[in-house]
């Protein structure tokens, strides 16, 4: 029988802020993590001193001070015990947060901003961040999210951490959770018969979906509170997330580490879901993969 090795990650949690209504968001977002985690936050803010990309001044020491005084007031309406760390670097976002994260539990940003995260997540630094962290990263978007959290599991190794921090998000928020499995079915060769073709793709379902019933089985077992829900789709693995992502918690993907993300979500599906997602969504490593024996 499959069982699962189990981790509690104590490591603090890092949020990246600069003072925007997107970061605020993804502060009170983080701030709620480290408390259920009960953890610590740290709540970063990178700025320049000279003037930035567009000629926009740099931030003077009343600015940062009132940005990160903000952030933490922020974080502790979430939890007035939480132990929050402002923390200021100068100098530009990307080596700022990755050097953050290397001690972290989790890293979380804003999905837009303005200042030393000016759109963060919309071009190079959103995909350096979530494909380069150490650490699970989290894109947060304004607004109220609710729903399952939806994970995409492809097979691989690093869907298994996807899985672990899934599992995880969905227990400690006490949310269903959605596996979605993406494929394309192959093209029938010509005279192939109409009746054939339904049964061999429903054949090729079911064993795609027996394939996704085997890797979850262990977190069950780990999670027997969590309700789990299972969805096998035809065709792209972004588009099956963007549009589960409009009713849910968060989503949830694998990367391999090496600047793109994994299997079922090869090419421009980590990019397309950070640009258009509905809910936040979380950017696993495979480093964090828990040992399944």
């Amino acid at each position: 029988m499959s069982t699962v090795a189990h981790t509690v990650d104590n490591r603090e949690i890092v949020v990246g802020t600069d003072g925007s209504p997107c970061a605020t968001a993804a502060v009170r977002w983080a701030a709620e993590e480290a408390a259920l985690r009960e953890v610590p936050l740290r709540v970063l803010l990178a700025h320049d001193t000279g003037p930035r990309f567009g000629g926009e001044p740099g931030l003077h020491p009343e600015q940062v001070d009132a940005i990160l005084d903000a952030g933490a007031d922020a974080a502790r309406r979430v939890d007035r015990d939480l132990d929050v760390r402002p923390q200021q670097v100068v100098g530009w976002a990307v080596p700022a947060l990755l050097n953050a994260a290397g001690g972290a539990g989790m890293l979380v940003v804003g999905s837009r901003g303005h200042g030393g995260f000016a759109s963060l997540l919309l071009g190079s630094v959103c995909q350096q961040v979530a494909s380069r962290a150490p650490c699970a990263v989290a894109m947060v978007r304004e607004g109220v999210h609710a729903g399952p959290v939806v994970v995409g599991s492809d097979g691989s190794e690093p869907a298994r951490g996807a899985l672990a921090v899934g599992f995880r998000l969905a227990d400690e928020r006490h949310a269903p959770l959605l596996a979605v499995r993406a494929y394309y079915p192959p093209t029938p060769p010509l005279g192939y018969g109409y009746q054939s073709l339904v049964h061999a793709v429903g054949d090729l379902d079911q064993a795609t979906a027996d394939r996704l019933a085997g890797d979850l089985r262990p977190w069950r077992q780990r999670y027997p509170t969590v309700r789990v829900d299972t969805a096998v789709v035809h065709g792209s693995a972004a588009g099956a997330l963007v549009e589960q992502s409009r009713d849910a918690l968060a989503v949830v993907v694998g990367s391999h580490g090496r600047g793109r993300v994994t299997g079922a979500l090869h090419g421009s599906v980590g990019p397309h879901l950070l640009r258009h997602a509905r809910c936040p969504v979380m950017v696993t490593h495979e480093r964090q993969r828990a040992a399944v024996t």
